[in-house]
């Protein structure tokens, strides 16, 4: 009877257990299959942030914000071609996983432009707020 357990428990299940998880590249979409994780997409012309994040299990992702957060673990078969699909698109030098981060692991940022000023206004001296390029005044005492 015990032999056939470990018997039973030593064989190798058949299906997507030995498969790792695959990432590619088509047009502007970063498409994500993690088998039993789940799958997802990550929009290149929405995409705000890359960093390198740490996992709790001491093991390293690739963090995406488009729309939605989204993580792809650095063992994922394709994830090569995909950092260099991104250099390409987002003109960002060569992406080394195995360089020095900041203390966040920021690999790429997208910039937004300024349109705002947070100061006083000379019409409205006694009050401060955040001015928008067109010098409209939104009063903090408004809300």
């Amino acid at each position: 009877m015990i032999k056939r357990l470990f018997k039973f428990r030593g064989k190798k299940k058949s299906g997507s257990s030995n498969k790792k998880p695959r990432v590619s590249v088509e047009d502007n979409i970063i498409k994500f299959d993690g088998l039993d994780k789940g799958s997802f997409e990550v929009y290149l012309d929405k995409l705000e942030v890359i960093q390198l994040i740490k996992n709790r299990d001491n093991t390293y992702s690739l963090f995406f914000f488009d729309i939605h957060q989204k993580f792809i673990p650095l063992e994922t078969q394709g994830l090569s071609e995909v950092l260099k699909t991104l250099e390409k698109k987002l003109n960002i030098p060569k992406i080394s996983l195995k360089g020095k981060f900041d203390n966040r692991g920021n690999i790429w940022k997208k910039t937004f432009e300024k349109n705002y000023e947070i100061g006083t206004n000379p019409d409205y001296s006694l009050t401060k707020g955040i001015f928008v390029k067109e010098n409209e005044l939104f009063n903090w005492n408004y809300w």
